[in-house]
This record gives structure tokens, sequence and C-alpha cells, in this order.
């Protein structure tokens, strides 16, 4: 008794379920399929993607209904008027889960989206490309350097990699402790990027981690990066640093005076034939022949053995210490 109930059960639901299915299929019999134009079939995350169904020769009703599916289901839809062939759909920040497999369709009745399972005329596949992918980074080397060591880091992908118009260089990011602390390309058909720390410092220890931007396309010829325009930043040393460079460069400057005006001195002294020691010494006596002209003025040309006369030191003008600085006093 059991197993006619059982039997009977199974039957009914067999039929509930060809009902069903009879049903959908006469009801959405009238779908027929347009086609489908994409200006690109590659997109940036968080770009806006526009898909055009047409029904251009195919529409033969005044008003009809236009389904865009992805994957086969229903995704989209808008109304289409007589006058029209083409309406445009337009997704709004696509998301990576955007991407797939697109088609059109069109009715007369206006279905919900569920109840449309078609595949159009044709179908376009959308790739949707990350701007952003988290990368495996590593060290090579020591995880422990010291004050003036080189460190180099490598950022790689194991994943497959879509990068927009399939360029093969991608900027990469060397981040630290959630800042972007250098950029660099990433060579897709190597799948890596190398950055490097020159003469490392207690500072530079820290997390480290890298990303890629598979949305931005780096061309060949773009070896370098370079902005739209370039600043000087010109940095100073402390003011104390700098005051003492100063005062150096003052002192040296005025022992170079000093040596040289004693160098002028010296070839001076040397070339004076009438020094005082020799004036000291030196007494006019007239010759025999001139006995009558100086026998009044006999040693009217002596000098005197302990003389008043003293010889002064040289002025010397030196720069103060310290160049830009008001003196004391």
């Amino acid at each position: 008794m059991q197993a006619i109930i059982l039997n009977f059960m199974m039957n009914t639901f067999t039929l509930l379920i060809c009902a069903l299915v009879k049903e959908v299929i006469s009801q959405t019999k009238d779908i027929s399929p347009a086609k489908i134009l994409a200006q690109q079939k590659t997109v940036s995350e968080n770009d806006d993607l526009y898909l055009t169904c047409s029904t251009f020769g195919i529409k033969k009703d005044s008003m009809v209904n236009v389904f865009l599916l992805k994957n086969g289901h229903g995704f989209k839809k808008m109304t289409q008027k007589q006058d029209q062939n083409d309406v445009t759909f337009k997704i709004s920040k696509v998301r990576l889960d955007h991407s797939g497999n697109y088609s059109c369709v069109y009715s007369p009745p206006n279905y919900t989206l569920p109840a449309v399972a078609e595949r159009g005329d044709n179908i376009i596949q959308i790739l949707v490309i990350a701007n952003s992918l988290p990368a495996d980074i590593s060290v090579v080397g020591r995880l422990t350097v010291y004050e003036g060591d080189h460190v180099e880091f490598k950022c790689t992908l194991s994943d497959t990699l879509h990068t927009l118009n399939e360029c093969q260089l991608i900027y990469s990011y060397l981040w630290k402790n959630e800042n972007i602390l250098q950029v660099t390309a990433f060579d897709v058909a190597r799948m890596e990027a190398s950055f490097t720390i020159e003469d490392a410092v207690l500072r530079d220890s820290g997390h480290y981690s890298c990303t890629v931007l598979p949305s931005e396309c780096i061309q060949e010829h773009e070896n370098k990066f370079y902005g739209k325009n370039a600043v000087f930043l010109e940095v100073h040393k402390d003011v104390l640093e700098e005051r003492e460079d100063v005062e150096e460069r003052d002192d040296v400057e005025e022992r170079e005076d000093v040596e040289e005006q004693e160098n002028v001195e010296s070839q001076s002294e040397e070339e004076d034939s009438f020094s005082i020691e020799d004036a000291e010494g030196y007494q006019n006596i007239p010759t025999a022949e001139n006995d009558s002209l100086y026998n009044n003025c006999e040693g009217a040309y002596s000098l005197p053995a302990e003389s008043n006369m003293t010889s002064s030191p040289p002025l010397k003008v030196l720069k103060p210490v310290g160049m830009g600085l008001p003196l004391d006093g």
C-alpha cells in the first residue's frame, strides 16, 4: 500500500514539473535574439561599461522589450520604441564580478529578468581589469641588515594576471607601514618587479608589502617616470651647524691673511737698504777737500746713539670671527 502511494506522489510531481516547463516555454517562445555591440571588451575597475543591443532589420513589432543577458540569464532590460533600432545599457562603476559573457534578446511581452534565460544572436566577453592587486614580497638575502647595507625586495605574482590592453609593463608599489615608498615597473612576462633601498638606516626598519596595478599600463619607451612638472626643494643645514661652518671658514681665511701680510712685510724689509740699524751707526764725516765747508758743521748729519724714534708695527685689518655676525663692543 505504501509503495502505491509513493508511486502516485512521484507521478503527480513529474506531471507538475512538466506543466510548469511547458508554461514557461509557452510564455517565452516569442523571445527573439538580437545583436550586441561594445566599444571595448576590457574595462578598468570602477569605470563605466556601455553595451548596445541592436534589433536593426529583425524587429517586426512597433515596440519591444530588450533584455541584456549575462552568462545566459536576464541582467537588465529596457523598452525600445518604434522609431528605435538600438538601445544602450550602461553599467556604472563596474566591479570584478561584472566580467562575463553578454548577449541580447527582445520580445513584445515584458517578462521579468529571472524568466529570461536565452541566448542572443552573438556573445561578447567582457573582462574587468582590477585597479590594484596584492602581490607577494620577499627580501633577497637576510631579513636583518646593518646600517649602510643595500636591501633588495622582489615583488611577484603567482596567479594569472590580466592587464588592460594586454600591456607588458604595469605599475608596482612598494608599501611601508601602509604608505607608498617606491614606484617601479612590473614586468608581466617575468611576473616580477624589484625595489632597492640603498644605504639602509635604522628608520628603514618596518613592515613592507607590494601591490601591482593591472589597469595602469606603461609604454615600453616610458622606462622612467616623469610628472607634468618638477619642483626644486632646497634643504639647509641646522642654524648652529651652519654657523660653526662659517666660523671655521673665517678662521682659515684669517690665517691666510696673516700669513700673506707677514710675507709682504718680510719682502719689504729685505728691499729697504736704509734700515734703522744702519742709520744708527752712520756719521756724515767731511772729506779733506771740503774741510773749509764742513769745519763748522762737523757731525751735523750724525744721528744720536740713542734715538727717541721707535718703529710702530704695521696696520693689520682682519675679518671678524664669524662672518656676518656683529662684533662685541
